[in-house]
């Protein structure tokens, strides 16, 4: 097992058999504006020190309805880990800085197609050098928990504002 969490059988790549496996309600955003729904059998919490840092390059995600499917991470927008599939496509996103003291920074991210998120992420080299990042919005009452999104997708990236060093 590698530390993403997926075994590489050489053709393609399979969740572990770990026993610590969890499910993950997840909504790709692919690039050409498709949306692909689907659990993804995963352990840790997303990007935290529990888990890994990054998502494979290909995510295994089983479907409720229908066939399942194998995305690739950098043919998404980004990937959302979400409470509900279905969402409140009325709501609206609060985005606003905690002042609590973290390591992590504060960001808003436009993506491909124009949307903007907000929220945390990590202030580590890794944010810097990797394909990647978790992002954990700034409004936790919004149905996304947490978002990798694949750098290839970000078209502007704006740090508001740093985390203060105790």
């Amino acid at each position: 097992m590698d530390r993403t969490g997926f075994l590489d059988t050489g053709e393609s790549l399979v969740p572990a058999d770990t026993g610590r496996n969890e499910g993950h309600l997840v909504v790709a955003h692919m690039r050409d504006g498709r949306v692909v729904k689907g659990v993804l059998l995963w352990h840790g919490e997303p990007g935290r020190a529990t888990g890994p840092s990054h998502l494979p390059d290909f995510i295994h995600l089983q479907h409720e309805e229908g066939p399942n499917c194998t995305v690739r991470v950098e043919d998404t927008k980004a990937v959302f880990f979400v409470r509900t599939h279905q969402g409140d496509h009325k709501y609206q996103a609060v985005r606003f800085s905690s002042d609590e003291i973290t390591s992590d920074v504060w960001v808003q991210v436009r993506l491909v197609d124009g949307e903007v998120l907000e929220g945390s992420a990590v202030n580590s080299l890794d944010l810097i050098v990797g394909p990647g990042f978790w992002l954990w919005p700034s409004d936790k009452l919004c149905n996304n928990s947490s978002v990798y999104v694949p750098k290839i997708s970000v078209l502007e990236f704006k740090v508001l504002a740093l985390a203060r060093v105790s």
